[in-house]
């Protein structure tokens, strides 16, 4: 208590115990060393002038050169193509007498589409046999080969291989196996006509395809039956490229040829044999 009567109020703190100078220096020293305040403004000024850009690139005609309708695209649906992996066997090969043929390969459509005949874009779809399972969603290896009154199927091959570029047809209708169930619509001999596609664009089944190629000459017409397999006559298949195919019903015969084929069941379904095109000439 002072001389006057009043009461002085005692210091809480061991600030409130240095005197004034102190105090000031103490305040000062740790405004400088303390970077969180600086930080936070610089974040806010950068925070505002990030906003005022957005702002500005959204006002109609503003940031025209950073449109994104002015950024060139591929082409849609326009899938890249192979480069040549036999560069340079020609000349390997040429001049030499070959003599031994090499056996001939199996190789499997890279696709089997459907299509609605009726359908005058020719949309396309794919069949599968997803199901479920305790490890989840599956997808086998399983294609649809349909041809019948109402559906056709688009089939695309790659040409495996070098000097393997005489090709042949074979539609076999595939049996039972421990991995495939191609349950079997036949009821009787149809007639399918083979046409050739115009597409020398590969039809992959990761790129988004539309509508079927348009067609471009009948192939050949082919009997299939149960009792054996039938074979187109051969035709060139340079190395590399594709050849696309749609089964349908030959003329106005109704016809149905349903089955479910995978490439691990040998030779059964729709395939394409190669044979050695280095021995003599023609098909």
């Amino acid at each position: 208590m002072s001389s006057s009567g009043h009461y002085t109020a005692l210091s809480h703190s061991s600030d409130d115990l240095v005197d004034d100078d102190n105090k000031k220096q103490y305040t000062l020293s740790y405004t400088i060393d303390n970077p969180y305040p600086r930080l936070f403004f610089w974040a806010c000024i950068v925070s505002i002038l990030s906003s005022l850009v957005s702002l500005v690139l959204l006002i109609p005609g503003s940031g025209n050169r950073y449109n994104i309708n002015n950024v060139p695209r591929v082409p849609p649906n326009k899938p890249m193509r192979r480069p040549n992996q036999y560069m340079g066997l020609d000349k390997v090969f040429a001049g030499r007498n070959h003599t031994e043929p090499f056996p001939p390969l199996v190789g499997f459509p890279s696709v089997l589409m459907q299509i609605k005949r009726s359908d005058p874009k020719r949309e396309m779809r794919e069949d599968e046999r997803g199901h479920r399972s305790p490890v989840g969603f599956i997808y086998p290896d399983d294609r649809h080969f349909i041809v019948s009154s109402e559906t056709s199927t688009i089939a695309q091959f790659r040409h495996l291989d070098y000097g393997m570029e005489r090709c042949q047809l074979v539609i076999k209708i595939p049996k039972p196996t421990d991995i495939l169930d191609p349950a079997i619509q036949l009821p009787g001999p149809s007639v399918i006509d083979i046409w050739t596609l115009d597409s020398p664009d590969e039809l992959s089944p990761y790129t988004i395809w539309d509508y079927a190629p348009i067609r471009k000459s009948l192939f050949v017409s082919l009997n299939i039956s149960e009792a054996g397999e039938a074979t187109s006559p051969r035709f060139l298949c340079p190395s590399g490229l594709f050849s696309t195919f749609e089964f349908v019903c030959s003329g106005a015969q109704s016809c149905l040829v349903d089955f479910w084929q995978n490439k691990e069941a040998p030779h059964g379904g729709v395939h394409m044999v190669q044979y050695d095109s280095l021995i003599g000439e023609g098909l």
